[in-house]
């Protein structure tokens, strides 16, 4: 059962309150409003879970990048003649990255004599790039060949691995830099969120809807947009932080609004 976005939860919680405060100013009926939103929160939730991934895509990089080279030093020692039980224990002896611990722990279950395949398992669930995971499982068919030829093999897939991921990375160089547009951006959308805020209360005062009630029915949807909006595009681009990016705009958009209301 797949756990609950309590991200997404909150959002579609918010975006219904707004739909109801919509309805309920234009109709003035709360049994429509409660029903009309009511009924709309379960597909923004869906809506919004589709946006927010939650799994860190940097770390999925740096689990892979450290796999790839553990297993290029596990692809040497075959390639001297090492059977790959020997093999996996020197590499890992070697081996000083983030998945030390991960790796001992298939080494230890190596030299009680666990097939490869039923060692690596463990690994393959804690590993979040599923890259990763297709590597460890073709690296158990490697024990079908004899040592230096599972070598070689190992080192190639590797490498074509490692060309992969580099492609990647460029790809998220160029993401980086679209990042920087939506730090941007969502400082300017917020003003302009702010001001539109203030026009609506400006008009609402010249046509008689003064009331704090109809002032807030315009107010509360704009902040919320504020929030939102920066939140997904950064999810978007593939940024950091995005809550964070979040909590700005809003910040923006309230220390505009208050700004305008000193000055008009």
């Amino acid at each position: 059962m797949r756990p609950v976005d309590k991200v997404a939860l909150f959002f579609s919680f918010l975006a219904s309150v707004c739909v109801f405060m919509a309805i309920y100013g234009y109709v003035h009926g709360a049994a429509v409003a409660i029903v009309v939103a009511t009924t709309l929160q379960p597909f923004l939730y869906l809506f919004l879970c589709l946006l927010h991934r939650t799994e860190r895509i940097m770390s999925r990089a740096e689990d892979l990048s450290e796999l790839e080279f553990f297993m290029s030093m596990v692809a040497a020692k075959l390639r001297l003649g090492l059977s790959i039980e020997a093999a996996f224990h020197e590499a890992c002896l070697e081996y000083r990255g983030r998945l030390k611990e991960l790796l001992e722990n298939v080494d230890r279950k190596l030299m009680e004599g666990l097939p490869l395949s039923l060692a690596l398992s463990g690994l393959s669930r804690s590993l979040r790039s599923r890259e990763a995971r297709r590597l460890l499982m073709l690296a158990p068919r490697l024990t079908e060949y004899s040592s230096k030829k599972a070598g070689v093999n190992l080192y190639r897939l590797v490498t074509m691995l490692r060309r992969n991921r580099k492609l990647k990375d460029r790809l998220w160089k160029a993401l980086r830099a679209e990042d920087l547009k939506v730090k941007l951006l969502s400082i300017i959308y917020a003003a302009v969120l702010a001001s539109l805020a203030h026009l609506a209360r400006l008009l609402g005062e010249l046509v008689g809807f003064s009331r704090p009630l109809d002032m807030l029915f315009t107010f509360l949807p704009l902040a919320f947009m504020s929030i939102v909006t920066p939140f997904y595009a950064t999810l978007i681009v593939q940024g950091e932080k995005p809550l964070l990016r979040s909590i700005t705009s809003l910040s923006v958009f309230l220390a505009f609004y208050v700004l305008l209301y000193a000055i008009v």
